[in-house]
């Protein structure tokens, strides 16, 4: 993946959003966070439309959950997470160490600067 990214393109996923079954509006930003080992923040990219759409649960326990489609145009190993440490220190609005399941929405007080630690993270560790 992170070859087809970082070529330029986007890989298109869906993206599990939990009970959330709006809320999200065409070109909004997804951040993906790994949660259980190298936590942080591991690919970014944008929601093509705001249609979220019912579909078989991605653990194949036969139930039905939510789902959006998102563009990644960024996409790393694990290793090179952006860390929760760094993230709790530089945007302490999101409660990095209790992320919801459905995703969370980051205050727009925050936003420019969360923006600007990721991409300053991307340019240091393609040096």
């Amino acid at each position: 993946m992170r070859k087809v990214v970082g070529a330029g393109k986007v890989y298109s996923s869906r993206w599990s959003t939990g009970n959330r079954k709006g809320g999200i509006v065409p070109g909004d930003r997804a951040l993906l966070v790994r949660q259980r080992r190298d936590r942080g923040i591991v690919a970014s990219g944008s929601f093509p439309s705001g249609r979220i759409s019912r579909a078989p649960h991605w653990n194949i326990s036969g139930k039905m959950a939510n789902y959006a489609e998102v563009d990644f145009d960024t996409w790393l190993p694990a290793p090179d997470a952006l860390s929760v440490a760094a993230l709790t220190r530089s945007v302490p609005e999101v409660p990095w160490h209790n992320l919801a399941a459905s995703g969370e929405q980051v205050p727009e007080i925050a936003v420019d600067r969360l923006e600007l630690l990721w991409r300053d993270h991307l340019r240091a560790i393609h040096r």
